[in-house]
């Protein structure tokens, strides 16, 4: 989900290993992202960890961890 939502919001190809910020992301966006993502019903993603783990591989392995 959190790779669909980065997706729609970027508006670019992503990947497990892209850095958020590095495809565009700023604080903006990685708002939308987190509303985005309570919309859906999901987990939402805090800015402090996005700016602390900004790919989505890092995002999924700090939640299983």
């Amino acid at each position: 989900m959190l790779l669909e939502v980065w997706r729609e919001v970027l508006g670019v190809p992503v990947g497990p290993d892209d850095n958020f910020f590095d495809l565009g992301g700023n604080s903006l966006l990685a708002m939308r992202v987190g509303a985005a993502l309570r919309r859906r019903g999901g987990h939402t993603v805090a800015m402090r960890d996005l700016y602390l783990r900004p790919t989505i591989r890092q995002l999924a392995a700090d939640r299983a961890g």
